[in-house]
């Protein structure tokens, strides 16, 4: 009959021999008691590792010298009573090559001095396999990186700055010790032109902006590039495009934007369009315009879609009056309180939400600014303007306001025009004498009260209707005279402009 001792010990000889880990003992001399069939597999069968042998001169085969001496020193820092940490070896042989982790443990019986020491040995190949692979990885990315002349950053999902390269201080002028830690709004802040940074209320938009983006479920703008202005703080200013990405991590989702210096790009294609341009009307910029009727703010918002812009048309007037402009990139919304198709509510949060979904390079004309004005407080339509000043050096947008000054009073008007600038033909038009004559009349009868009718004009001047026309329309488009529809009959008047003229 087996004895209860004897099962004991078949009991963890089996124990032994199924662990997933190496065991083997060593008596103080370092000769080997007990080895375990995950040790011998670890050894390898070419070693025949068995009960007799002397580890050290195993050990002298199998590791380095370093890692030879870690474990030697080890057991016998163990059999004198002291604890070891857990520590790691690699088998130098090649036809091992495999790393274990270590955890060394005193044999003793009560009363007894220590008998040896028992090894346990933990495969951790695959685990090193993957660390020496990532840190391969994060190797090649670190060199990418630094290497690349693109500018690359990455930020937390808090928005905080976490990598900054050599690129991208090339291309802001900011050092990586100064922009690690800080959030991207204090960044983009910096980076503003100057008339955005004495407005007290820009940082606050720009932050909230930027953190919009983050909280996004998808991260901000997947996938999608944009062209921006860099006004550095040596007074340079570049053209950058910007592709924005999201990366999903264990430590949760980082942002990641990839910056290019395409300067001499849009410079070449400024260039080329202002050459086939009569205005001069830049990206990132809101135009204002002061007239009773929308004349020159659609003739340049056509100056705009015929060098290739795509543009977006918000009025109040029917359709068939523009329709000189190209359809196939000009889209027109109706501004209506009633719901209906191609129309927008005189909502200012609905239409400043319009603007937002822009594309960059997006033109767009508002031809009934004083409609938004009587459908809303002055208050708000001040911030809406401020709003879409933003939006269109944010966004590379041109934005062109028409606005009867009738509807305002000469302080409202003021304040609105601070945030836009005006439109101005692209070269200075020499006045013809003829061209000038015109321009003289209608000012002198503005002076007392009148304004003059093509037919007026054509009578006064002894000039046929067709050089009326002619001459009117070069005075209209040179930002000279504005027109009024009374009925059937055409009117003109001196613009601002025009009254400079004879001021000088």
């Amino acid at each position: 009959m087996t004895s209860e001792n004897d099962l004991i010990s078949r009991f963890a000889d089996s124990i032994m021999a199924n662990l997933p880990v190496g065991v083997l003992t060593v008596n103080t001399e370092l000769i080997i008691g007990s080895v375990n069939p995950f040790a011998e597999r670890l050894f390898g069968t070419e070693m025949g590792v068995g009960i007799g042998d002397d580890l050290a001169t195993l050990a002298a085969e199998l590791f380095s010298t370093e890692d030879r001496n870690k474990l030697l020193l080890g057991i016998k820092g163990t059999m004198e009573g002291r604890v070891i940490e857990p520590f790691e070896l690699c088998f130098s042989r090649s036809e091992f090559g495999r790393s274990v982790s270590i955890l060394l443990s005193p044999l003793v019986e009560s009363g007894n001095p220590v008998m040896g020491a028992e090894i346990t040995m933990e495969d951790i190949t695959e685990r090193k396999n993957a660390e020496n692979a990532l840190r391969a990885s994060e190797k090649k990315y670190r060199s990418i990186v630094e290497q690349s002349e693109d500018g690359i950053i990455m930020m937390d999902n808090e928005g905080i700055v976490i990598e900054w390269n050599r690129g991208q201080e090339l291309l802001t002028g900011i050092s990586g010790d100064e922009a690690l830690g800080l959030p991207i709004w204090d960044i983009d802040f910096r980076l503003c032109p100057d008339h955005e940074k004495n407005n007290p209320n820009s940082y606050d938009k720009i932050k909230g902006r930027a953190l919009e983006s983050l909280k996004g479920e998808d991260g901000p703008l997947p996938n999608r590039s944009l062209e921006r202005e860099f006004h550095r703080e040596d007074g340079r200013s570049i053209f950058v495009q910007m592709q924005l990405f999201s990366i999903r991590t264990e430590r949760g989702r980082m942002t990641g934007c990839i910056s290019r210096d395409v300067t001499d790009r849009v410079k070449a294609e400024m260039e080329l369009r202002k050459q086939l341009m009569r205005y001069e009307l830049n990206k990132g910029i809101l135009y204002l315009v002061r007239e009773s009727t929308p004349n020159l703010a659609v003739d340049a918002f056509r100056d705009i879609i015929k060098v290739g812009y795509e543009g977006f048309l918000i009025s109040r007037r029917p359709g068939g009056r523009y329709k000189k402009l190209s359809k196939g990139s000009v889209r027109k919304f109706w501004l209506s309180e009633r719901n209906m198709d191609n129309s927008i509510l005189p909502d200012l949060n609905e239409i400043t939400a319009f603007v937002e979904g822009c594309r960059t390079g997006t033109a767009l004309l508002f031809d009934r600014l004083d409609y938004l004005i009587s459908k809303n407080h002055y208050e708000n339509i001040l911030v809406f303007i401020q709003d879409l000043n933003e939006l269109a050096y944010t966004k590379g947008l041109i934005i062109i306001l028409s606005l009867d000054p009738s509807s305002l009073t000469p302080k409202q008007l003021r304040l609105i025009e601070k945030e836009c600038r005006e439109v101005e033909p692209r070269r200075a038009t020499n006045l013809t004498e003829g061209i000038l004559k015109v321009l003289r009349f209608v000012y002198k009868e503005n002076l007392i009260g009148v304004n003059p009718t093509y037919n007026d004009i054509g009578l006064v001047l002894g000039i046929s209707k067709p050089t009326v026309r002619k001459r009117v329309r070069a005075l209209v488009h040179t930002g000279y005279l504005d027109q009024l529809l009374s009925g059937t009959k055409k009117m003109v008047l001196v613009t601002e402009k025009g009254k400079r003229l004879f001021s000088q």
